[in-house]
């Protein structure tokens, strides 16, 4: 049929003189609009499903990225295992499950090493075939070991499975666990596989431990030093070990066992067949009450035992050459900012003066520098403070450097100097505070992760030498701050607020953009918080040294120290105060945190131990949560991953 255009006319004709503007020309068109109307909806109705499924199939390989990608040390470390679901159809739909999977049920709870992947199927099976294939096990050393899951899918086209797409995941944990998140309260491990631990376990109130299979307790956890609980109730009563039984109860665990061969032969069920007479266990659903279970804990739980090796071959454990100038955060820093002692001579008060570093080429025939010339300098100048010590004067430059050794000249002074008092060691402090917003705009890391260390100072007499955080109630970029000194944070840091400063819930927001809070990890020897209402003044006076309520939010690596009780004079270790220390009468206060905090070694500087109850401290109310924005895609660095030591076992705060 031909169809040409008349101009003239303005309207099409089809040659045997049929026009459009006539009845049968109309319906034509009429017939033409229906015609690819009911193909477009036909061709809309089978690719539907294909494309939508499609979509969810790359969805769910994206979930898959942010939980085992390059960031997963902080994703495992931090997630609520139970918010992922199997659904019991779409159990049907995989060929052959991996041998470890637990069971299809409505909810299932997995280790961290176990591959979490979410399918869902409505009124109808989605077109989508998924095929699992079991992990595959390569042992590198004896330290590590890797797991490779590979997951595929196909489309159904219509007429046959077709498109294959498929993904390697890569999981890689160590089979002993270097350190542990801590909670305030009573803490939750989830241990649907066995681990070893190479550290204690601290909580401040009752451990449960989830055991919902027929394993024996030593084959499933196994401690190389003490697993500590502390107290409830504002710290008044002893906290418990529970450990489930099949039906997910949690009973009280005596633990009044004495070696490891015992706890080996202990079985949480029934201890032995009497029809077999064979004296195996034999799972029962039943819980035998002459084996001690359900009497008190304190014989083997109490933080005094449990301490000498379990069989477990022990490996390097992290120290504090994690964050020493021979360790991975050092090596990686994009600025390393390095406190140097430049002078010695008379005592002057402290002040501020600009010193020559280096001569240059534009310096006098002496050598010297008897000009001050901005377009041709004859010296490189450092900007320093001088700190009067007695009848000596020290300059003490803040220098900065970059990751390759070269000096960075900076710009502005986010630093100052203070020294004050700690309220509980009793000792002066020396401290570089900073300013971390300030520092963060005026010398940005190439990739957001400072080290701060101090060179050639030698501290007089007792006075430590620290650094102290300022100021950062809110932070410019997300930040890596790593220090081998004690670490003071003054006041509200990293606080969830709008752009108007107004409080956040991370937990009802969606986009994390609508929040000022950025990613912020924290290394250092020591941890000490001081409220928003602290003032130096009063470091001595108990009785002004009131806190106020005061937001936290960050992921911690430091040390822990054991805790004296002032009023009883009893020790006990694992007190989650002397972890993040409070030294403040944090009464009818409350401490907000959002993040987890996990311990590498005990606190060796300063010395001594932290003490409970007044004069020194009284615990806050707190208010704790893992932080929900760290498992958003692309939230942390992806270069991060590096310099953090292999994590441990997830958790979830029971508050």
């Amino acid at each position: 049929m031909e169809i040409r255009t008349q101009q003239a006319t303005q309207h099409i004709i089809i040659k045997g003189k049929l026009r459009l503007t006539d009845s049968k020309g109309i319906a034509f068109i009429i017939v033409l609009i229906f015609l690819f109307v009911v193909m477009s909806i036909a061709l809309l109705f089978f690719f539907r499903n294909t494309i939508v499924s499609m979509r969810e199939f790359h969805e769910r390989e994206r979930r898959m990225r942010v939980q085992y990608g390059k960031n997963a040390v902080f994703s495992l470390t931090l997630a609520k295992l139970d918010e992922y679901f199997f659904s019991p159809d779409a159990w049907r739909r995989i060929d052959k499950p991996p041998a470890n999977f637990p069971p299809a049920k409505e909810e299932t709870q997995l280790d961290f090493a176990s591959f979490l992947f979410t399918l869902r199927e409505k009124d109808k099976p989605l077109p989508v075939k998924y095929k699992i294939i079991p992990p595959e096990s390569i042992t590198t050393s004896e330290e590590k070991r890797t797991l490779i899951y590979r997951v595929s899918a196909e489309v159904w086209d219509g007429t046959r499975w077709s498109g294959e797409s498929s993904r390697e995941i890569i999981v890689e944990r160590a089979p002993l666990y270097h350190f542990l998140i801590l909670s305030a309260f009573d803490l939750e491990l989830f241990t649907t596989k066995k681990f070893v631990l190479a550290d204690p376990i601290y909580s401040g109130g009752n451990i449960y431990i989830a055991s919902n299979d027929t394993m024996y307790f030593a084959s499933r956890i196994l401690s190389a030093k003490e697993i500590y609980y502390g107290r409830k109730d504002r710290y008044t009563e002893r906290g418990m070990i529970y450990i489930s039984d099949t039906k997910g109860n949690y009973k009280e665990f005596n633990g009044h066992y004495d070696s490891v061969d015992e706890l080996e032969s202990f079985h949480p069920l029934d201890l032995e067949d009497t029809a077999k007479g064979d004296g195996n266990p034999v799972p029962v659903d039943t819980w035998r009450e002459d084996v001690n279970w359900l009497k008190g804990s304190v014989e083997r739980w109490g933080g005094a035992v449990r301490s000498k090796s379990t069989g477990v071959k022990p490996i390097p454990l992290p120290d504090s050459g994690f964050i020493s100038k021979d360790g991975p955060i050092y090596q990686k820093a994009g600025i390393r900012v390095i406190v140097k002692e430049l002078i010695d001579s008379q005592y002057v008060e402290s002040h501020y003066e600009r010193v020559c570093r280096k001569h240059t080429a534009n310096s006098d025939s002496s050598g010297g520098c008897g000009y001050y010339d901005e377009k041709n300098p004859c010296c490189e100048w450092d900007t320093v403070l001088v700190v009067g010590h007695w009848e000596r004067k020290k300059h003490i430059a803040v220098r900065l450097f970059g990751q390759t050794g070269e000096r960075i000249a900076g710009s502005g002074l986010p630093f100052t100097f203070t020294k004050f008092i700690d309220p509980m060691w009793q000792k002066p402090v020396l401290a570089l505070e900073i300013r971390l917003f300030d520092l963060q705009e005026l010398n940005p890391s190439p990739n957001n992760i400072y080290f701060v260390t101090f060179e050639n100072i030698v501290a007089q007499g007792d006075t430590i030498l620290a650094v102290r955080i300022v100021d950062s109630e809110i932070l410019s970029k997300p930040i890596y701050l790593a220090t081998d000194y004690p670490l003071y944070i003054k006041g509200n840091f990293n606080r969830h607020a709008d752009a108007f400063g107004r409080p956040v819930d991370p937990r009802k927001i969606s986009n994390p953009e609508l929040d000022r809070w950025k990613p912020a990890f924290i290394a250092a020897r020591s941890l000490t918080l001081l409220s928003e209402n602290y003032q130096d003044l009063y470091a001595l006076d108990y009785n002004k040294r009131t806190a106020t309520d005061t937001e936290y939010n960050f992921v911690a690596f430091t040390g822990s120290c054991k805790t004296f009780r002032s009023d009883t004079g009893i020790v006990y270790g694992g007190g989650f105060e002397g972890i993040l220390r409070l030294v403040e009468n944090w009464k009818n206060s409350r401490l907000f945190f959002w993040g987890s905090v996990s311990v590498l070694w005990e606190i060796d500087s300063p010395p001594g131990g932290f003490f409970y109850g007044s004069p020194y401290f009284e615990p806050p109310t707190y208010a704790m949560r893992k932080e929900p924005y760290l498992s958003f895609p692309n939230t942390l660095p992806s270069d991060w991953d590096s310099i953090i030591p292999e994590t441990t076992i997830s958790v979830r705060f029971r508050l």
